[in-house]
């Protein structure tokens, strides 16, 4: 009987196809997938996870059933609301089977606040017939002030809008003006009340930008800026715009015509007060910088200018350095004569000590050696005096080389504006100034006339 139960044990299971957890969930999933069209689903969010992914996890329930959903990062928009815990929405959403859990979830496509339908389905289809009219154009974009002088705020007084802005721009940069347009930023009339206080800001004298604010809300809260006639005047806005609306993830319509979006009343404040404290440092390395280069560049200068300095010599030095070599010529020259002298003497004292030696020597003889003596002397003289004078006018010539010696004769240097040195009419602009350097001092003059060497000349 044993191993008859097990042969019919063994001959059923062959009989049954059987499936792995994976097999059966791939199959469950692929007829879900196919066969559940997507739905508007409304519940309470619940368990809402905001990992790093950025994809949003979340529980959808009500009195009596609860599923999970996930909301794909890709399937998310900057019109999507704020979700948090205990919020009541709708849901455009796809059932799907979750594998490796083997889990009923729903795949979001579309998120909006529980009864916000008919807003949103408006929101739309405003800002669609707005970008197709070119409203949302870059383009149209006004750039935003660096450094502004008087700022005006289009803002409610009582909200905590005003105060972070007020605080923020105390904080980095005190010194820009405010004004204040207030005005309603919700409910009944508001929109009405927004577009006079643009008015205001728009055409008070001197305003350099204007900030649109409100703090956070829900999506009926800011519904006011999302008036069209309100975005018209915005996107036609003289002055740059700029707009802190809400949260980061709060978008209005204002938000596409303004020529700056901030995602917060704050960053509105910052996008358009500089920095003090670190404009200050920014300024001090310029600063730095500055001063280093600058001694970088005189020293080098300063070096440069000692090099030339070196290779270059005075004309006074080159003429007190020639005038010694004069002398030393006209020393060795006077030596040499002195020599040839002294020689010459002691060769006609030893002939004339020869001569007179002898009895047959003649008076002509000896008046005729007194005569060559004689020449010799005037020959000697005259070589001397043609040195000497060849010695002056050699120094005549390096004196006519010394500037002050040329000013005295009656010579002047002209220089143009940048000081350059002027040899040629050539070089001279009429109407231009020059500058007439004397040996006591310079004139400056301004050329009416330019004539040529020829013409003058001929007068």
């Amino acid at each position: 009987m044993l191993n008859l139960s097990i042969k019919f044990v063994l001959k059923e299971k062959s009989l049954v196809a059987v499936q792995t957890v994976s097999e059966y969930t791939s199959k469950l999933k692929l007829k879900i997938d196919k066969t559940m069209p997507s739905s508007w689903i409304k519940g309470e969010i619940s368990n809402l996870a905001l990992p790093a992914s950025r994809h949003i996890y979340f529980v959808l329930k009500d009195e009596y059933s609860q599923i999970r959903c996930v909301f794909f990062r890709h399937k998310q928009s900057a019109l999507s609301p704020k979700l948090t815990d205990g919020i009541e929405v709708d849901i455009l959403a796809v059932p799907s089977l979750y594998g490796p859990k083997g889990e009923l979830q729903l795949l979001v496509h579309t998120v909006r606040y529980s009864g916000q339908g008919e807003l949103y389905k408006k929101f739309t289809q405003l800002k669609a017939r707005l970008k197709d009219e070119g409203l949302f154009e870059k383009s149209l974009r006004k750039s935003i002030p660096i450094f502004p002088k008087l700022v005006a705020l289009v803002t409610s007084e009582q909200g905590a809008a005003i105060k972070d802005v007020l605080a923020t721009f105390r904080k980095r940069m005190p010194s820009i003006k405010l004004v204040v347009f207030p005005t309603k930023v919700q409910g009944e009339g508001a929109e009405r009340d927004l577009l006079r206080a643009l008015d205001r800001a728009n055409n008070y004298g001197g305003v350099d930008a204007i900030i649109i604010c409100r703090g956070g809300g829900s999506f009926e809260d800011l519904w006011c800026f999302n008036d069209e006639k309100l975005a018209r005047a915005v996107s036609s806005c003289k002055i740059p715009t700029v707009t802190g609306i809400g949260h980061e993830s709060d978008f209005t319509i204002l938000d596409f015509v303004a020529d700056f979006r901030a995602p917060t009343p704050t960053a509105a404040a910052v996008a358009l007060a500089p920095d003090r404290v670190l404009l200050n440092d920014k300024l001090n390395r310029i600063r730095a910088n500055l001063v280093r280069i600058f001694n970088r560049e005189i020293l080098g200068r300063m070096q440069a200018v000692d090099f030339i300095s070196q290779r270059l010599r005075s004309p006074q030095d080159e003429i007190q350095k020639n005038r010694e070599k004069l002398k030393v010529i006209n020393r060795l020259i006077l030596s040499q004569m002195i020599n040839r002298i002294d020689s010459k003497k002691n060769l006609l004292s030893y002939i004339s000590k020869i001569f007179k030696n002898q009895n047959s020597f003649s008076r002509g003889a000896r008046d005729r050696l007194n005569e060559l003596g004689g020449d010799f002397r005037e020959a000697w003289l005259s070589s001397i005096r043609n040195r000497i004078d060849k010695l002056q006018r050699i120094s005549d010539k390096f004196s006519a080389l010394n500037i002050s010696a040329l000013f005295k004769r009656g010579f002047s240097i002209i220089q143009d504006e940048e000081g350059k040195i002027l040899k040629s009419t050539s070089e001279v602009q009429k109407g231009k100034h020059v500058s007439l350097i004397f040996i006591d001092g310079t004139v400056r003059a301004k050329v009416e006339k330019i004539q040529a060497v020829s013409k003058i000349r001929d007068q």
